[in-house]
């Protein structure tokens, strides 16, 4: 009997260190979502995917949107909020809502709209000053 209680108190024992190495990981990540800054690939989506449903908010995409933003697997959260900023201080808040399969690490997909509105006129890839702001962690 008295092996069999030592056995389930060293059970919880793991259990309980796994669980707090979890939350404390999970707190890590949060932090690093809720603040910071970093360079990333900006690309934009054309109006060939308006109408089809995003991936996090299952609503159907608007190029026209200026506050949509898309990263991989790999990439943000979804609902994660991101400032893009040009050299010439124009800023977007976006929010991530849906996933590009082509996106991966520091590479994210705007909206039509927004590329446009950030400056970037023609075709192609560009790389843009991203701040995450502190709105709270994972927003």
């Amino acid at each position: 009997m008295d092996q069999m209680k030592i056995m389930w108190d060293s059970i919880r024992i793991v259990i309980m260190i796994w669980l707090l190495t979890a939350i404390i990981i999970a707190f890590i990540l949060g932090v690093r979502v809720a603040g910071g800054s970093g360079t990333y690939r900006i690309t934009y989506y054309d109006s060939s995917f308006s109408g089809q449903l995003m991936y996090c908010e299952e609503e159907a995409f608007d190029p026209g949107d200026l506050s949509i933003a898309a990263t991989g697997a790999d990439g943000f959260a979804c609902g994660t909020r991101l400032q893009v900023c040009t050299d010439t201080d124009t800023c977007l808040l976006l929010t991530v809502q849906d996933r590009c399969g082509g996106c991966s690490g520091q590479h994210i997909d705007v909206s039509e709209a927004a590329w446009k509105v950030l400056g970037e006129e023609d075709y192609g890839t560009v790389e843009q000053a991203i701040q995450l702001p502190n709105t709270g962690i994972g927003q």
